[in-house]
C-alpha cells in the first residue's frame, strides 16, 4: 500500500508542476507584446502622415476619404492578419513601402494602442 499512495503522490507532483509550468508559459506568452508603439508612431509621422490622419500631434492634414489611424484601431475588420497582409500587397492606391517585420511590429502596435 505505501508503494501505491507514494506513486500517486507522485503522480500529483508531476500533474501540478505541469500545470503550474503550462500556466507560467501562458502568462509569459501573454506579457511578449511584439513592437514599440512610440516606435509605431514615429513611423507613422514619417511615411504615413502624408495621407493619413496617423497620429493626434501630427501637423499636416490627411487626405479626405482615407481612414485615421484611430478609425483603423477601432474598425474590427481590421485585424492583425489583414493589417500584416495588406500591408505587403501592392495596392494602386498606396505606395508600396516596403517596411521591415520590426517596423510591421511597431506599427501595429501604436494602431493596438489607440484601440477604444
Amino acid at each position: 500500500m505505501d508503494m501505491v499512495r507514494h506513486r500517486k503522490a507522485l503522480g500529483a507532483c508531476v500533474v501540478a508542476t505541469v500545470m503550474a509550468a503550462t500556466l507560467a508559459c501562458a502568462n509569459a506568452a501573454e506579457a511578449v507584446q511584439m513592437g514599440s508603439a512610440g516606435s509605431g508612431e514615429a513611423i507613422a509621422l514619417e511615411i504615413c502622415s502624408d495621407c493619413h490622419v496617423a497620429s493626434d500631434r501630427q501637423v499636416r492634414v490627411g487626405v479626405v476619404g482615407l481612414p485615421s489611424f484611430r478609425s483603423l484601431a477601432n474598425d474590427p475588420a481590421v485585424t492583425e492578419i489583414w493589417f500584416r497582409t495588406y500591408m505587403r500587397t501592392p495596392h494602386f492606391e498606396m505606395p508600396n513601402y516596403v517596411l521591415t517585420d520590426e517596423q510591421l511590429d511597431d506599427v501595429w502596435a501604436y494602431i493596438h494602442s489607440l484601440k477604444e
